[in-house]
């Protein structure tokens, strides 16, 4: 057993003729797109792996790279691809990385071209940026972002790739953005594609999934997650989602690194005792709030973040207690009815979490109670048959 990194290794030798394309090449790919990519041209100019390669490693050397361990893991699934068999060939094209806090909008996306003649568009997740963080919680509320419709305009923009069945995915958000941009994209592209995949990705309102277009698609949708999922059972799937083992505890369980793979696939299991535990939790948290009160929450938390001077999550582990110092006194400048709103949100938190613990646990007991019950009445039955 072993992760996606690892099968790099064991399974990087054999070609797609050999063993056709599967979901933990689709992971593969998803994290990909989380690399910052240099010199890619955006105007469908295909460029080798190896030399995207070449490049990135001569401006971020792996030394540089082993301070930040999410860092390295990309860095490395780009290295290990390009020296191996499977993906060597492979072509990179339409680069796109946009970032605009102004209107909270953090879209990556890259075009893969396989040598077993299919592509792969992959769609980057929630990065380090508060913008790219804010954007992902905007799906709580909003119907449509628009990083959603920048999803649907990039892949709208591959008719010009006749010819190649499609495959769409992304891990986080970039799995919403797939199966978004793969329902409402040009019916032209949407007709070729092969699959959609939405690792760990969040899922959609209700008008959405209800969509003529999102059922239209449906039957391709492979939604993958692991046992203690948390962000990808946030808002509502139509899809019965592939259910996988992680090495990791609760919400780190969203890192793809700590996903369990056998040979060619992913380890099956069942939604962990710990998941059920968060998904019932934040569910009867966020029901407590409607799409306007989850707005104003959002905005009231950035607002704070943006105080602090900094641009993402990493600068602000880099100084914790300037930066708490900082958050603390941010709260104190909030109106009154904002600061009232951010104690109302952490006492709900914390009753939600509380009165899913004693629920949990009182079932676990009646659970208990009638096993002994049966035991009981089966040893009963047993006795009173038994021959005096």
């Amino acid at each position: 057993m072993g992760n996606i990194l690892d099968y790099l290794d064991w399974r990087g030798d054999i070609p797609f003729s050999v063993d056709p394309f599967n979901e933990v090449d689709n992971l593969l790919l998803s994290e990909l797109a989380y690399v910052n990519f240099p010199d890619i041209p955006d105007d469908g100019a295909a460029v080798p792996l190896s030399d995207v390669s070449d490049v990135f490693f001569q401006k971020f050397p792996l030394e540089q790279l082993e301070k930040d361990s999410s860092d390295l893991n990309k860095a490395l699934v780009l290295k290990k691809m390009t020296g191996s068999v499977r993906f060597g060939n492979m072509k990179l094209c339409r680069y796109v990385n946009e970032l605009d806090k102004e209107q909270s909008i953090q879209f990556s996306a890259i075009t893969c071209i396989l040598d077993d003649d299919t592509v792969y568009v992959a769609f980057r997740g929630t990065d380090h940026s508060f913008t790219g963080w804010k954007e992902s919680l905007d799906l709580s509320y909003t119907n449509e972002t628009e990083g959603q419709r920048m999803a649907i305009d990039y892949l709208s923009g591959l008719s010009d790739l006749k010819g190649y069945p499609l495959r769409v995915g992304g891990h986080s958000k970039g799995g919403n953005y797939a199966v978004y941009g793969a329902a409402f994209c040009s019916s032209e592209v949407r007709d070729r594609l092969i699959a959609v995949y939405s690792n760990d990705g969040p899922g959609f309102h209700n008008d959405v999934i209800m969509s003529e277009e999102y059922l239209r698609i449906l039957p391709k949708i492979l939604a993958i997650i692991p046992e203690a999922s948390v962000i990808g059972r946030l808002l509502l799937n139509a899809s019965v989602p592939i259910i996988v083992k992680s090495t990791a505890v609760g919400l780190m369980q969203h890192d793809a690194f700590s996903w369990c793979v056998l040979r060619n696939r992913f380890e099956r299991t069942g939604i962990s005792g710990m998941g059920v535990f968060l998904d019932k939790s934040i569910s009867d948290w966020t029901g407590h709030m409607d799409d306007e009160k989850r707005e104003s929450l959002i905005d009231s938390i950035f607002t704070l973040l943006d105080q602090t001077g900094k641009e993402n999550f990493r600068d602000l582990k880099a100084e914790k207690m300037k930066t708490l110092r900082t958050l603390l006194s941010g709260v104190n400048d909030l109106p009154n009815e904002k600061r009232q709103e951010l104690f109302q949100m952490m006492r709900q938190l914390f009753v939600s979490g509380r009165q899913t613990a004693i629920a949990e646990m009182t079932q676990y007991l009646e659970n208990i109670k009638a096993e002994r019950a049966s035991k009981s009445n089966d040893i009963s039955v047993r006795s009173s048959g038994r021959k005096l």
